[in-house]
């Protein structure tokens, strides 16, 4: 998941946040039971006029779509050599689908939303210990992280193309990962003066 909410009107940005989560979580959870081609292929295709539907331009379709786009590249190839090309499609495919419809969740709906939604799980919980409060407070650090790290990866690769260096794994991902760290430390920093 890497989207922003974007702001708009659209009958997916009205829809209950409760039942835009409940049916994300359903189309995912069929894919990963059924990861069939003929199910796949569907379901990626209606990502697209779900997305304009929302007022969502097919940028926001690549941003979620440019992030995974090397790990789908690997898990083809390895899927390909381990199982054949169907079903390097079939695993890809279920994973990019999977991410986009999350996307397509977290750009329709505010993090407070979905935060209070899912924390509400949280309530009949509350006699074992489990405060809401701060089950919200891990889920809001929890979403906002994953637009973060993102966000470092991006900036590591045009930190290297900056320098004429290659952005190869080896040279993004430490660069990423120091960003990360800071701010997980500044994080745990402004945490810690809240008592928290």
């Amino acid at each position: 998941m890497t989207g922003y909410y974007v702001e708009g009107d659209s009958w997916l940005h009205r829809l209950r946040t409760s039942t835009a989560l409940l049916s994300a979580l359903a189309v995912i959870t069929v894919l990963g039971v059924v990861p069939r081609w003929w199910l796949v292929a569907p379901v990626a295709v209606a990502l697209v006029p779900l997305y304009r539907s929302a007022g969502l331009w097919l940028r926001h379709l690549w941003r979620g779509l440019r992030t995974i786009l090397l790990l789908a590249a690997v898990l083809v190839a390895f899927q390909v050599w381990l199982q054949g090309p169907l079903r390097a499609f079939e695993i890809a495919g279920q994973l990019v689908v999977a991410v986009l419809v999350a996307n397509l969740v977290m750009m329709t709906n505010r993090v407070t939303a979905m935060v209070r939604t899912i924390s509400a799980v949280a309530v009949p919980l509350r006699r074992f210990g489990v405060r809401r409060e701060r089950a919200e407070l891990l889920l809001a650090l929890t979403i906002g992280c994953i637009p973060r790290v993102a966000a470092a990866m991006s900036g590591a690769r045009e930190a290297a193309v900056a320098r004429g260096v290659r952005p190869r794994l080896v040279t993004v991902v430490p660069a990423a990962l120091v960003t990360m760290v800071r701010e997980a430390d500044e994080i745990g920093d402004a945490m810690a003066a809240r008592g928290l």
